[in-house]
C-alpha cells in the first residue's frame, strides 16, 4: 500500500504511514505514477512543466534543420543520427511522463481524494480510541476519541512514550505484551486502566496489531475501548435510616457470602438464604418461631429489596424482621452476635442430647443381650 502524501511503500495491513504518520486507504495501490517513481509528483502542475519541457526539446531537435541551409546528405544524415534523434527520443518520454502525471492527478485524484476524506473520518471520528505507536513505544497517531479520552491535546501526546498514560500497577505487564509483540509473539485482548491528564483512572481493553515492514518491526496499532461495568444489583437503601447500604465480603461469617451493611446503624440486610448460610439452616429453624395474627407479628420496616411490609419472627429474645416475599432478613446491631450464641449454645445442646440417646440405647442393648445370654445358659 501506498501513502498518497509522500509515495512511501507500507504493508498492505498498515493503517498508518510509516514516514509521515498519514492514514493509508485500503486498496490504494502504486500504479503506473507509482513505478515510475511519480506517486509524491502527481500533481497538474509539475505534468504540464515535464510536458512543456519535452515540447522544448522536440523543437531544438528539429530547428537545426530549418537554421541550417546546407544540401550535404552526408552532413544532414549525421546531425540527425547524433542531435536530432536522440533529443527527439528524449522529448518524446518527456511528454509521455508528463502526460502521465498529469493524467494520473485528473483521472482518480478527485475520487481518491473523497476516499480518503471518507476513511480518515470514520477512524478520527470512531467511538473507540485508535492509536499507533512507533518501535520505541511513542505515539505516532492518536484519534479524536483517544484524545477526550486521555484529555490530552494532539501535540501534547504525539511524541510521548506510552507509558505515561498506563497506571502504574498495570505498566509491567503492559510493557512485557510490547515487547512480545516486538518478538513476534501473539497477544489477545487484555484490560488495563489509564490516567488521563486530570489523574482520573478508565478502565479500558486494549487490541493492539503489529506494524511491520519487510519483516522489521515497525510499531503497534491499537483500539482502545472503554470497559463500562454495569452493576450486577440494584443498590438498596437501610429500612431504618434510609442511607445507602455498602456490600461487605465478610470470610467469618462464610465462604461467600456478600452483605449489605448500613454505614451509619450498622445494621445488616441478609437477602434470601444468606442468613442460613451464616448460621446453618437446621439450627435457625430450631430457633425461630413465629407469631401471627398478633401485633408482635407485623414489622413496621418496609423491605430495602421489594418495598413489601415485613414481618416479625424471633429466636428467644432476638426479634428478626423477615420479608414474606423475597425472604430477606434485616437484623438490627448486635442481632447477629446474639444469634450467633444461641445456634452455637443449640448445637452444644444437640451434642449433649445425641450423647444422651447414644448412651441410652446403648444401656438398652446391654440389657437385651444379658437377658438373651441367660436364656441359653438356662
Amino acid at each position: 500500500m501506498y501513502c498518497t502524501e509522500c509515495g512511501m511503500e507500507n504493508e498492505d495491513t498498515a493503517v498508518v504511514c510509516k514516514r509521515c504518520n498519514a492514514i493509508l486507504v485500503p486498496g490504494s495501490r502504486q500504479g503506473l505514477v507509482g513505478r515510475l517513481g511519480l506517486s509524491a509528483y502527481s500533481d497538474p502542475s509539475v505534468g504540464l512543466l515535464i510536458i512543456s519541457i519535452g515540447v522544448v526539446l522536440g523543437i531544438v531537435a528539429i530547428l537545426p534543420f530549418f537554421l541550417l541551409e546546407t544540401k550535404d546528405l552526408i552532413t544532414m544524415e549525421r546531425m540527425r543520427l547524433i542531435v536530432t534523434l536522440p533529443l527527439a527520443f528524449i522529448a518524446l518520454m518527456l511528454i509521455v511522463i508528463g502526460g502521465v502525471v498529469y493524467w494520473g492527478h485528473h483521472k482518480g485524484g478527485k475520487m481518491l481524494q473523497k476516499v480518503e476524506e471518507d476513511y480518515r473520518s470514520l477512524v478520527e471520528n470512531a467511538g473507540d480510541g485508535i492509536f499507533t505507536i512507533d518501535q520505541d513505544g511513542r505515539f505516532t497517531y492518536m484519534n479524536k476519541k483517544g484524545m477526550e479520552l486521555l484529555g490530552y491535546a494532539r501535540e501534547e501526546l504525539l511524541g510521548q512514550n506510552f507509558v505515561m498514560v498506563i497506571a502504574p500497577e498495570y505498566r509491567e505487564a503492559t510493557i512485557e505484551n510490547f515487547r512480545k509483540r516486538q518478538t513476534g509473539e501473539a497477544v489477545d485482548r487484555y484490560e488495563i486502566e489509564v490516567v488521563t491528564k486530570d489523574e482520573n483512572r478508565i478502565p479500558i481493553e486494549l487490541n493492539t496489531r503489529t506494524l511491520e515492514y519487510k519483516g522489521e518491526f515497525m510499531g503497534l496499532e491499537g483500539i482502545a475501548r472503554v470497559i463500562v461495568k454495569k452493576p450486577t444489583e440494584k443498590s438498596i437503601k437501610c429500612p431504618r435510616c434510609w442511607v445507602m447500604l455498602n456490600k461487605e465480603e465478610v470470610e467469618l461469617l462464610g465462604p461467600n457470602v456478600i452483605i449489605d451493611v448500613c454505614p451509619k446503624c450498622q445494621g445488616i440486610w441478609f437477602d434470601n438464604n444468606e442468613l442460613e448460610k451464616v448460621l446453618g439452616t437446621r439450627k435457625l429453624d430450631s430457633l425461630l418461631t413465629k407469631r401471627t395474627d398478633t401485633e408482635e407479628s407485623r414489622s413496621k420496616l418496609i423491605c430495602p429489596r421489594c418495598g413489601g411490609v415485613m414481618g416479625l419472627e424471633y429466636a428467644e429474645n432476638v426479634e428478626i424482621d423477615v420479608c414474606p416475599d423475597c425472604h430477606g432478613a434485616w437484623l438490627d446491631y448486635g442481632e447477629l452476635e446474639r444469634l450467633k450464641e444461641l445456634t452455637e449454645a443449640a448445637g452444644d445442646k444437640e451434642v449433649e442430647a445425641g450423647a444422651e440417646w447414644e448412651e441410652m440405647m446403648a444401656k438398652r442393648r446391654g440389657k437385651r443381650l444379658n437377658r438373651l445370654f441367660r436364656r441359653l445358659v438356662r
